[in-house]
């Protein structure tokens, strides 16, 4: 008898053993997981902080002019962010479709890599945004050989030849110039009038300091030398406009085979536009952003003149005329991408 009773106590004393093993296991086990779980909670509000911080990075890719160059460890909140802008590929990626413009890449899209990170979790996105370029030289004809100066002239900055050019598309601005009425130049975007801070025809425009929106228009070629020089400031930058198409009255007439001639050495600072052919000897320095529309950079560039795409000046001229002046900039793609061991993603 007493042999059965300890067999039971001997029995209810393992199964109390068991019990607690199994609850101390249990007990163990749940605390392991539960750092584990904090751990993947931790680990998902890193990953998910670095991919808001890489999508910061297109956001601000947008706002500034293209190109520009590679930005790191920009700080926000808790992360740091890295953006690279380049131009779309050539010859053209069948990966990015929306890089590719009739079969050759887009000439006003760009290809924009960024990778957000927080705690060493990172998280990379390619995307591809549409908005206004700014470059040294931007024509619709050709640009001095290829853009090859001639003799100690300097390009500093991109050139491109762009055949569709326009101030629509580029700065999503409407001009228009009766060439008869300084009063009738007009220079909107779809819910803005700009105003005209200076107006000036073909015989009036030297000697006077430039700055805000100005528009020179002529009928012969407009000059910027010692003695009609076309001051401007790099404090106060301009939006410069020189038109020397055919008034509409005229549709016959002949322009000018040159435009405007940039020589002597009287430095010019913003964005200037120009309708026709331009032609630059001598030592000017050009800062900011040159557009020639409908018209060619001749093989002139040469002496020791310098065109210098300058992007704080391009940006300072934005803001002066009123900031939402550019073509509203838009995203075409955009897709996470697995692969971070470069700063900027995927290239």
């Amino acid at each position: 008898m007493n042999y059965k009773i300890n067999n039971e106590s001997g029995a209810i004393l393992l199964l109390t053993l068991l019990f607690v093993l199994a609850f101390t296991a249990l007990g163990i086990a749940s605390i392991y997981f539960a750092g584990q779980q904090n751990d993947f909670t931790e680990k998902l509000k890193f990953s998910t902080q670095a991919l808001w911080l890489a999508d910061a990075g297109i956001e601000r890719a947008k706002q500034k002019p293209a190109p520009f160059g590679p930005e790191t460890d920009l700080a926000l909140g808790s992360g740091t962010y890295d953006i690279q802008t380049i131009a779309c590929p050539s010859p053209v990626d069948p990966q990015l479709p929306s890089c590719i413009c009739n079969g050759a890449p887009c000439v006003r899209r760009w290809q924009v890599n960024t990778r957000g990170l927080v705690n060493n979790e990172p998280r990379s996105i390619r995307a591809v945004i549409s908005k206004f370029r700014a470059d040294a030289i931007t024509a619709t004809g050709a640009i001095n050989a290829s853009c090859v100066p001639d003799g100690s002239a300097e390009i500093n900055g991109n050139c491109v030849q762009d055949p569709q050019m326009t101030l629509l598309e580029y700065f999503g601005l409407t001009y228009t110039n009766d060439h008869e009425n300084p009063a009738n130049i007009t220079l909107s975007s779809s819910s803005t009038n700009y105003a005209i801070n200076h107006s000036y025809d073909g015989s009036n425009y030297g000697g006077a300091v430039y700055d805000g929106i100005t528009v020179i228009t002529s009928s012969s070629r407009v000059d910027n030398n010692p003695g009609n020089a076309i001051i401007s400031s790099p404090t106060n930058p301009a939006f410069l406009i020189i038109d020397c198409r055919c008034p509409a009255s005229q549709p016959g007439c002949t322009p000018p085979n040159t435009c405007y001639k940039y020589t002597g050495n009287q430095p010019f600072y913003g964005i200037m536009w120009i309708f026709g052919n331009a032609d630059m000897q001598g030592t000017p320095n050009f800062h900011g952003s040159m557009y020639i529309q409908n018209g060619t950079l001749s093989a002139q560039l040469n002496g020791n003149n310098q065109v210098n795409y300058d992007e704080t000046i391009v940006n300072d001229v934005l803001t002066n005329v009123g900031g939402g002046l550019p073509q509203l900039p838009a995203i075409a793609s955009w897709q996470e991408v697995d692969c971070h061991a470069s700063p900027f993603g995927c290239n």
